[in-house]
């Protein structure tokens, strides 16, 4: 790790993230008894690989929620705009679907239909 530091490759916040890590991992391996893969030496090219690879986790976990967050507001846009039609909302009441989830209702900002 110091190699790493010295190197210039990890450096600040990223340097103190990767000391976390390298902490987790140890507490893990202790944890199962085992030791790094096939007992190898943590190298600082390892650290480093081990911590873009984090990095590139975290930020496909960032594009999905930002996915999830997109979808979910169309599709509230989407029930939001049905709800303002006189007609589906008198089809649901000739159905007697006039209750709502309280999730859903407190996300469109609706009372019961």
């Amino acid at each position: 790790m110091s190699e790493a530091h010295e190197s210039g490759d990890l450096r600040g916040d990223r340097f103190r993230d990767a000391k976390r890590l390298v902490a987790q991992r140890i507490a893990n391996q202790q944890k199962i008894g085992k030791l790094n893969k096939a007992g190898r030496k943590l190298t600082a090219e390892g650290l480093v690989r081990e911590y873009k690879q984090r990095m590139r986790e975290q930020r496909n976990l960032v594009k999905k929620a930002i996915y999830t967050k997109d979808r979910l507001l169309l599709l509230t846009t989407a029930v939001r705009r049905l709800f303002e039609d006189e007609h589906f909302v008198t089809l649901l009441r000739a159905e007697k679907l006039s209750d709502l989830p309280e999730q859903l209702a407190s996300r469109l900002r609706l009372g019961s239909v």
